[in-house]
């Protein structure tokens, strides 16, 4: 392989090896035991809401409203100032200057932003417009556990669903006041055979991959690698507007089929081919870890079924693992044939 065609390999896979790592802005969803959902949109007398709606997505990471034309809807911060806004004409409008906006940014609020000193409540709002089409996601911290510790009444040993809180959002509707009202639940992750069953197929179908053929591997890793990138592209274009994904769902199966190809098109020898394809594995083994929480986990951070997902990580893993085993034999390969050259040199 050339150098410069080193450089590109080396250079994929230490990019594999960061993404995963990277955040996004600011707290895409992640797999979790917590699931929050809307029950009611209520006026200030109680009366149920018609055409807007409003729903929970990610679990329990962002709260999402859908607002028809000719209706405005005013959501206030957690001190009361003006936060959002939604036109009547589907422009959707976030105040800058309320502290909820920076808050927003991070599950746990204060704990890891910092508030800007131009966010008052008592500032005349700014506004920024993040949506046209009368919908949009935030992450409202009123509809989620403030603590990465377990909720005092929650057993993780129960096997059922647990009540955590029930919560509201208030709104003012067409100026007047009307409100969100939801609950937030634990949700029992499956039994422990699940996860090591997955995890059992997972070493198994690695270690077959990893002594058949390269033709046949290279197939697999080119199936999982479109596989998963079709998984990381729904779960970005399921996304409403304002909630943020994990850069890393599509950005490690576009470069291990990137890879892929360059093993297929560029030059050298054949074992090189196979060698950037078993490459191309790498990143699917980032993908595979990242999401490899939704086996033990039960609600996913994507609309896709729990189910689905849990199999697409367990054949990401497997090509993954496939792909690093067969690039440590390609080294101990290359190794050999090196000592087989040095060998008449050194016995002359």
């Amino acid at each position: 392989m050339s150098r410069a065609g080193q450089g590109i390999v080396l250079g994929v896979l230490v990019l594999a090896w960061l993404l995963p790592g990277q955040a996004a802005l600011a707290a895409p969803a992640r797999p979790t035991h917590y699931r929050s959902g809307v029950a009611a949109i209520l006026t200030g007398d109680g009366i149920p809401v018609e055409q807007v709606t409003a729903e929970v997505v990610g679990g329990d990471a962002y709260l999402v409203v859908s607002v028809p034309s000719g209706r405005e809807v005013e959501v206030p911060g957690y001190e009361g100032e003006a936060y959002l806004r939604f036109g009547a004409d589907g422009r959707v409008e976030v105040n800058t200057r309320s502290p909820a906006r920076w808050l927003n940014d991070a599950r746990f609020g204060a704990l890891d932003v910092e508030v800007p000193v131009i966010a008052d409540v008592d500032a005349p709002p700014r506004w920024e417009l993040v949506a046209t089409a009368g919908r949009y996601a935030w992450h409202d911290h009123r509809i989620h556990f403030m603590s990465p510790t377990l909720p005092g009444d929650v057993d993780p040993r129960a096997d059922t669903v647990q009540e955590v809180f029930t919560w509201e959002v208030p709104l003012l509707l067409d100026g007047e006041d009307a409100r969100i009202e939801g609950v937030l639940v634990w949700v029992p992750g499956p039994a422990p055979a699940l996860p090591l069953a997955l995890l059992v197929v997972s070493i198994a179908a690695a270690g077959w991959l990893s002594s058949t053929t390269p033709t046949r591997r290279g197939i697999g890793v080119l199936s999982v690698a479109l596989l998963t990138l079709t998984a990381g592209v729904a779960a970005v274009m399921l996304a409403p507007p304002g909630a943020d994904t994990e850069p890393a769902l599509t950005v490690l199966p576009g470069i291990a089929v990137a890879v892929w190809f360059l093993g297929r098109v560029g030059p050298g020898a054949a074992t090189v081919g196979s060698f950037v394809r078993d490459a191309a594995a790498v990143p699917l083994l980032g993908w595979g870890l990242w999401w490899s929480a939704t086996w033990w986990r039960p609600v996913p951070p994507t609309a896709l079924p729990i189910g689905l997902v849990r199999l697409v990580v367990a054949a990401a893993l497997a090509v993954g693992v496939a792909g690093v085993i067969a690039l440590f034999r390609h080294g101990l390969a290359a190794v050999a044939l090196d000592g087989e050259q040095d060998a008449p040199a050194s016995g002359s």
